[in-house]
């Protein structure tokens, strides 16, 4: 201890110092000013050693967050609590500057651990990991997550940060370093505990520098009755910390601690702290007295000490050069005082004035289960006192006296209760004797518990404590005799008993406020409906969302996103004002399903949670033909190019409706330099455009209307339907015997075709009226029904039409007409190229019968109704082998399978044919 506060208690003899706790009032007075006056100067010894000024532990109470100071004190934190730190350091790196560096320094020495990072009152959960060779805890709450800010720092996290507890020889914080350039290896704030946190700017989830709080248990304390050092949160233990601190405390030194087991000693107030306490159910317990709390190394140390003390109702005293301690609990006394040791009168001071003394108290504690939160514990007030103190004649007891008790270290209401009880039940017992008595009376030393049995003033084994001891010498009949001056105050075991019964329910404490959020509530009810839309030149689809608002001024407006469920990133629609509950998103793909998300944009520029909804948009779904397709590709149905197709080489393209949708694009057929085409199955090109099919390309079924040329008679136009406005071919320009229609380019006006491309023999005059072509539909395996072979079947040139029913066919083939009900008009289209030649006597017959059924096997005989047209190809003598077609135009149901037989009849050399084909094409009329 300082050499000079040795020398003021050795010029005091002997000193009794009592630094009561908080409750102990001044009931001092009169005989007992002398030694009133010695503890005060003793006291103000004490505090003259530390700074002045600074209240030691009002912090507890207060609002515990970190704020930035040049000159703010180093926090000493006991027992567990919840801090503030004090910001050491503040920097900002990035792209304009988003990331947030901070240096938390929480307190001047090394503590046990940091259990929880809180950020604007909210407890941080997180993942860990080790960068840069320190652990790194990322914030894993949707309150730091924002998986839309492209600055986290991976999977949304948007706060991270490392703990460093403290220790002498700290070692550098491996990741500050790598990540700030201003912090080297030799910033490693040895004896400091700190956390160095990085934070995302975020708008939607920080409105400025959040408020930041940490739980921490504190110092490790040594503990004599182990002789350990560890962390503790024992009164007395932390009291003896202090006393011995040479860095915050009051530096005394081992051998001025009272360590013993002794009434006094350190080690036996610190097992009355741990004592085991039944709690009001009877059941749980918890340790009867704990410290938890911090203060600073610029508070007073008589400031810390009576906190310390407050939280275990203890008195310390400083008695032969030793500090001693008591915690709150009733002693048996070891002494009796009577008649035969008291050596002088006994001066009384009974009740001083009733102003002095209270009837009820309520104390205020820090509330651990509460986000150690200072709350009140319920008020405490005795019914003897409250009538003992009301004025006789009152109609009822009504003289409320109150104080107010403060316990900045204790955390639980429990103890609360207690320790108010013990301060107002301590307060009441007033009564304070002085007298001298024999020397052997020198064994006792303040707070020691003595038996008082006096005759005249009706004591019998009263308990009294020891205020104070102090030689006095006398002469009596010119011979000295030493005697011991007491001053004793009465007090009772019943000040510290505490009954199951004495406990009272602690009010509800309400729900927390946040502290620095600007959250807004979600907008409810979002729903999706789709529907068609029919401006879009494919298949495209609507789908209208409707929701209902937060009923909040807060609110600027809603903010709308959606994706394809495939996809991962959701695309901005856009927000919609703060009175609207209502969008329609537009053009969407069909047979796709979307999720949509919408939330509400606050004034302050946050936004609330998503409320989000799944959404089929129905119709056809369509897979994009991309530019560049690799040739030979094999592509599926519901097809649409997208923009920018110049390049689509030889794509199969299998049952499919291909529509581009695209205007003004050049598409080019390219297979190696070759020829390619287009659709070799069932295909119709919708929608296409203008269509540029300079390249010498066949586009199989090209739509009605389309712009169309082609350079190279060479590369037709297969099956063309209606070329810009020539809708009808007629025998008025164009002979049948010079143009075949199927594989011809049409251009210019044409008129109608007659002669045996008529629709049947009988009646060259039907004209046939082509006006678009929607489908095509060819043979088996979806390729075009070519015939190759030879037939040796003849027959009697006389045969009329009827006998050629039951005649063996040359082949079959099968469709199946539109979907959709009603009727539909097809061109039936058959041709067969013979072999030979006829003689005078010899005709051929081309014979095609088409029956509605779903079997080969129900068509096994014809009638004459199923015949759709016969065609005599030779008349005796007269007419060629050669090519030969027939056209017929015939109404069909839709969803109707149908098979078609083609017979093929002469003699007389027309026995054979090597080549033929059937197309069949619907009429878009």
């Amino acid at each position: 201890m300082a050499k000079h506060l040795k020398n003021a208690i050795r010029a005091a003899i002997i000193i009794a110092v009592a630094l009561y706790a908080p409750y102990a009032l001044n009931w001092i007075t009169g005989a007992q000013l002398a030694t009133a006056v010695v503890a005060s100067a003793v006291t103000t010894l004490i505090g003259s050693m530390t700074q002045k000024g600074i209240s030691a532990t009002a912090g507890n109470f207060g609002a515990k967050f970190t704020t930035r100071s040049a000159i703010a004190p180093r926090q000493i934190i006991y027992g567990k609590c919840r801090v503030g730190g004090t910001f050491a350091h503040i920097e900002t790196s990035g792209t304009d500057n988003h990331l947030l560096h901070l240096v938390c320094v929480l307190s001047g020495h090394e503590v046990e651990s940091i259990e929880t990072v809180r950020i604007n009152d909210v407890d941080v959960t997180t993942s860990s990991s080790t960068i840069s060779g320190s652990t790194v805890f990322a914030a894993t709450n949707t309150e730091f997550t924002n998986t839309d800010n492209a600055n986290n720092f991976g999977s949304g996290r948007l706060v991270r940060f490392t703990k460093k507890l403290g220790a002498a020889d700290q070692a550098v914080d491996g990741f500050m370093d790598a990540q700030l350039l201003s912090m080297t290896s030799n910033h490693r704030f040895r004896n400091c505990a700190y956390v160095y946190m990085q934070i995302v700017y975020d708008t939607e989830k920080f409105s400025g520098l959040p408020q930041i709080s940490f739980i921490v248990k504190g110092k490790k304390v040594y503990d004599p009755r182990t002789g350990n050092t560890a962390w503790s949160d024992n009164p007395a233990l932390c009291v003896r910390d202090y006393l011995t601190d040479t860095v915050y405390g009051l530096r005394a030194t081992s051998d001025e601690i009272n360590d013993t087991t002794n009434a006094g000693g350190f080690a036996s107030a610190a097992n009355v702290c741990d004592q085991s306490v039944t709690l009001a159910n009877g059941v749980d317990t918890e340790t009867r007295y704990t410290a938890n709390g911090f203060t600073t190394m610029a508070a007073t140390g008589e400031g810390v000490i009576q906190g310390l003390l407050s939280s275990c109702a203890g008195r310390i005293t400083y008695t032969n050069g030793k500090f001693n301690m008591f915690a709150g609990a009733s002693q048996t006394p070891s002494l009796t005082l009577n008649d035969d040791n008291i050596l002088s009168p006994v001066q009384v001071i009974t009740n001083p004035s009733n102003t002095e003394l209270y009837n009820t108290v309520k104390s205020v504690f820090v509330d651990g289960d509460n986000d150690f939160i200072a709350t009140d514990a319920p008020i405490l007030r005795d019914s003897t006192l409250l009538a003992n103190d009301t004025p006789q004649g009152s109609s009822t007891a009504n003289f409320i006296k109150e104080f107010e008790l403060n316990l900045p270290f204790t955390t639980s209401s429990s103890r609360a209760m207690r320790l108010q009880k013990i301060a107002l039940l301590d307060q009441r017992q007033t009564t304070t004797i002085t007298l001298l008595a024999d020397l052997k009376f020198m064994r006792l030393q303040p707070n020691d518990w003595v038996y008082v049995t006096n005759e005249r003033m009706e004591f019998t084994n009263k308990v009294f404590i020891v205020i104070s001891t102090q030689l006095e010498v006398n002469e009596d009949e010119g011979v000295p005799v030493v005697m011991t001056r007491l001053t004793l105050k009465e007090t009772a075991s019943s000040v510290f008993s505490f009954a199951q019964s004495d406990y009272e329910t602690v009010p509800a404490s309400g729900s927390s406020v946040s502290t620095g959020a600007m959250t807004i509530t979600a907008p409810t009810g979002l729903s999706g409906t789709a529907s068609d839309n029919n401006s879009f030149s494919v298949n495209n689809r609507n789908i209208t969302l409707s929701w209902t608002n937060n009923n909040t001024q807060m609110i600027t407006g809603t903010e709308i996103g959606y994706k394809k469920n495939t996809e991962s990133t959701y695309s901005d629609w856009g927000i919609v004002g703060p009175t609207i509950t209502q969008a329609v998103l537009r053009g969407l793909e069909a047979g796709q399903t979307y999720n949509i998300r919408i939330r509400h944009v606050s004034i302050n520029g946050t936004f609330s949670a998503y409320v989000t909804v799944n959404v089929a948009s129905g119709g056809t779904a369509y897979t994009n033909i991309e530019d560049g397709a690799t040739a030979g590709a094999r592509v599926g149905t519901n097809l649409k190019a997208v923009d920018g197709v110049t390049n689509l080489g030889a794509v199969d393209v299998i049952n499919s409706s291909l529509s581009l949708g695209i205007s003004g694009t050049t598409l080019i057929l390219n297979n190696g330099g070759g020829n390619t085409t287009l659709g070799k199955a069932n295909v119709g090109l919708n929608n296409l455009g203008d269509l540029d099919s300079s390249q010498n390309s066949k586009l199989n079924g090209v739509e009605a209307g389309a712009d169309v040329t082609a350079n190279n008679t060479a590369q037709n136009i297969n099956n063309q339907g209606a070329l810009a406005t020539q809708n009808t071919i007629s025998n008025s320009n164009i002979d049948n015997n010079t143009i075949d229609v199927p594989t011809k380019v049409v251009s210019g006006s044409v008129g109608e075709i007659g002669g045996t491309s008529g629709q049947n023999s009988t009646d060259n005059s039907q004209n046939i009226e082509i006006t678009e072509l929607v489908r095509f539909i060819y043979g088996d395996n979806n390729k075009p029904k070519h015939i190759v072979g030879t037939a040796s079947t003849t027959h009697n040139p006389s045969v009329s039409v009827g006998d050629v029913m039951g005649g063996s066919p040359r082949f079959n083939f099968n469709f199946t007409t539109h979907g959709y009900s009603g009727n539909k008009n097809y061109v039936i289209s058959v041709g067969l190229d013979f072999t030979g030649s006829t003689t005078s006597s010899s005709e051929s017959i081309l014979a095609v019968a088409m029956r509605a059924t779903t079997s080969a096997s129900n068509f096994t005989s014809q009638t004459e109704s199923d015949y759709i047209f016969t065609d005599k190809i030779a008349s005796a003598g007269s007419h060629a082998a050669g090519p030969h077609i027939l056209n017929a135009k015939v109404s069909l149901a839709g969803n109707t399978q149908h098979y078609i037989w083609v017979f093929a009849l002469g003699d007389d050399g027309i026995s054979s044919y090597k080549s033929g084909f059937i197309n069949v094409f619907g009429l878009n009329d």
